[in-house]
């Protein structure tokens, strides 16, 4: 009995301790299998792959999503076409090294290449299709890269007709650079295609004229829809034959659109109808093409653009640029958005152009006058 009694004693007392083992120890409906390891899984770390500086060639064609065209532009059969004045591209690279470009010219030809906004230097291009080093020695890294020619849409009566058909990087080329808030362009002739402005030969130098720098000093994206010799009524190479058009040379059926209007339009012309108007003194005819000119842009950019003609910067066409002014007058100068100045002559550039310096001060005096007037708000 004693036994029997100890035996009961015994159960009865570890039935009792059954809940505080449980409570000690967590027992639970879902037992954990012995020796099961319950340590969280050790996941591998995410490593970047290494970016790959390797030789890519980007067919412009085949690739035109990676650029800013700049300047009036279509596709050719090989690339993009760069014929106005500072037209070409723009373009983000990763990369290290040599930057090269495949480049089409119908003559002899110059090409300005900005790396990361600073000048390199300009390519001196042949007729024919080659290859040209941009830069050498990039570091590794992002870079903005513009290759815009320099010379003038007419080379010898003809068409100066190029394109851009590859870009050779080592590394890749990254997203298309964005478009500035605004947009000029800029109707001009020799002096705004910046004849003249170069120390050692007269040839237009588009990065020296007025128009680019005054693109540069808005932030502002720009067309140059200019070439030597053009003039507002008084010769045959008159601004009708070039400017509806999208390239008269390439194509003479086929008129500019956009689908990005200009904000500001700026216009030089009269200098090349300086002798002419003398002679001929044709008052009606003159101003029905500067008001056919005026109806060509509201075409292309629409009513509300913003339009300023500025005289004297070359010579002083006073019969020519009174007319301007009256048909500016006319149409309701500043209140319909006509705008009209002079500003500082000068002929100590090429040819007695207006020099790179003279450049620069119009620039500054353009500038000024579209900032008082609020042109761009």
């Amino acid at each position: 009995m004693k036994n029997l009694f100890k035996k009961m004693l015994c159960c009865t007392l570890a039935f009792l301790c059954l809940p505080v083992s449980c409570m000690m120890y967590g027992c639970d409906s879902e037992m954990t299998p012995e020796n099961e390891d319950t340590t969280p899984a050790q996941t591998e770390p995410e490593t970047e792959e290494p970016f790959v500086y390797e030789n890519k060639i980007y067919n412009t064609l085949e690739h035109v999503d990676k650029f800013k065209i700049v300047g009036r532009s279509t596709l050719t059969d090989t690339g993009i076409a760069a014929d106005w004045s500072g037209s070409g591209v723009e373009f983000y690279a990763q990369c290290k090294g040599a930057i090269r470009a495949s480049i089409t010219s119908s003559d002899a030809n110059s090409f300005a290449v900005i790396v990361d906004g600073e000048f390199v230097k300009d390519i001196d291009v042949k007729a024919g299709t080659n290859t040209y080093f941009l830069t050498g020695d990039l570091s590794e890294g992002v870079h903005h890269v513009r290759l815009l020619k320099q010379r003038a849409y007419i080379y010898l009566k003809k068409g100066l007709l190029a394109s851009i058909d590859s870009i050779t990087v080592k590394g890749a080329l990254l997203e298309r650079p964005a478009d500035k808030e605004y947009l000029i362009e800029v109707i001009g002739d020799s002096i705004a295609s910046g004849g003249g402005t170069a120390p050692e030969h007269t040839l237009p130098m588009a990065l020296n004229s007025f128009g680019f720098l005054l693109a540069e000093k808005l932030n502002a994206d720009y067309s140059l829809v200019c070439t030597p010799g053009l003039s507002t009524y008084a010769t045959s190479l008159h601004v009708h034959t070039l400017y509806e058009w999208q390239n008269a040379f390439r194509d003479n059926t086929t008129k500019y659109t956009t689908d990005r209007p200009a904000d500001l339009v700026v216009i030089h012309l009269n200098a090349n109808d300086y002798q002419k108007l003398h002679a001929l003194y044709d008052e009606t005819p003159f101003k029905n093409s500067v008001k056919t000119l005026l109806n060509n842009v509201y075409t292309i950019h629409g009513k509300d653009v913003k339009i300023v003609w500025f005289f004297e910067m070359m010579v002083k066409e006073e019969t020519g640029d009174q007319w301007v002014r009256e048909v500016f007058d006319e149409m309701g100068g500043e209140s319909a958005g006509l705008y009209y100045l002079n500003v500082t002559q000068n002929q100590q550039g090429g040819n007695k152009h207006p020099s790179a310096q003279a450049h620069k001060v119009v620039c500054d005096e353009l500038y000024q006058f579209i900032q008082s007037k609020n042109l761009l708000d």
